[in-house]
C-alpha cells in the first residue's frame, strides 16, 4: 500500500497542488508510517503537507504525544 501511496503523491504533485492532507493514523496505520508519508512527500516531491489529527477516541496522552 505504501509503494502505491507514494505513487500517487508524485502524480498529484504534477498538478501543482499547494500542499496535501495526511490523516494521522488512516486505515488503522501506525503514526511512524504517518510521519513518514508526510517526511517523504515534504523531501521527496517538495510539497507542503497538512497532518490531519483524529481526536476521536483517542486518550489525551495520545494526543499529546502526536501533538509533540
Amino acid at each position: 500500500g505504501m509503494v502505491n501511496l507514494h505513487d500517487r503523491i508524485e502524480r498529484m504533485c504534477y498538478l501543482g497542488p499547494e500542499f496535501i492532507d495526511i490523516t494521522w493514523g488512516a486505515g488503522g496505520s501506525r503514526p511512524a508510517a504517518t510521519l513518514e508519508v508526510v517526511s517523504n512527500a515534504q523531501k521527496v516531491y517538495g510539497v507542503e503537507t497538512c497532518m490531519h489529527l483524529i481526536c476521536t477516541n483517542n486518550p489525551t496522552d495520545k494526543i499529546d504525544k502526536a501533538l509533540s
